[in-house]
């Protein structure tokens, strides 16, 4: 879900979603996962990074940048009241590497999951400002550490009949070839 109302969510809260995300299963109990949180002012922090990232896009497409691309990226920075970057150690050993960053995701999953749990709106994302590491220096990230995702969290929106927003259709299991 992406549109939240400005509720401060409570430090407490915060602290159960992460202790719910270090629940994650991790290989050799390497517990690679960083958790960064912004908040208030905070994710004014942010703003730098998602902008050179919109330059960087721009100037790879041979692009200007434009104003409302940079208002965008500044908007979007501020447009939950609470912003999660997970950033992951990384390792020299390509398959303990993919293990990390299958556990950081296992981690954001659990994180997602309490968040839905205690009623609050979540979006993961990426993008270039992640992919590409913009943030690095913000979180002070060292040569061994990257970025995994940026994650938004809130209180929902209401819809116009005041309901919290559908997450969509529902699944369909199949099960020993029969459909339930």
């Amino acid at each position: 879900m992406k549109e939240y109302l400005p509720t401060e969510i409570p430090r407490e809260w915060i602290e159960e979603l992460l202790d719910a995300a270090h629940w994650a299963p991790n290989h050799k109990l390497t517990h690679p996962w960083r958790f960064h949180v912004f908040s208030g002012e905070g994710r004014e922090r942010l703003v730098g990074a998602r902008q050179a990232a919109v330059r960087w896009a721009a100037k790879k497409k041979g692009e200007q940048t434009s104003e409302d691309a940079l208002n965008f990226a500044r908007a979007k920075c501020f447009s939950s009241p609470v912003v999660i970057i997970v950033s992951m150690v990384g390792d020299e050993k390509k398959i303990t590497d993919q293990e990390n960053y299958a556990a950081c995701w296992c981690a954001i999953e659990n994180l997602l999951v309490a968040a839905t749990a205690r009623g609050l709106g979540s979006y993961p994302s990426t993008g270039d400002w992640i992919d590409q590491n913009f943030v690095g220096p913000i979180l002070g990230l060292t040569e061994k550490e990257r970025p995994c995702g940026v994650h938004f969290l809130g209180v929902l929106r209401a819809t116009d009949d005041g309901q919290a927003p559908a997450r969509g259709a529902p699944y369909h299991l199949v099960y020993g070839g029969l459909s339930a």
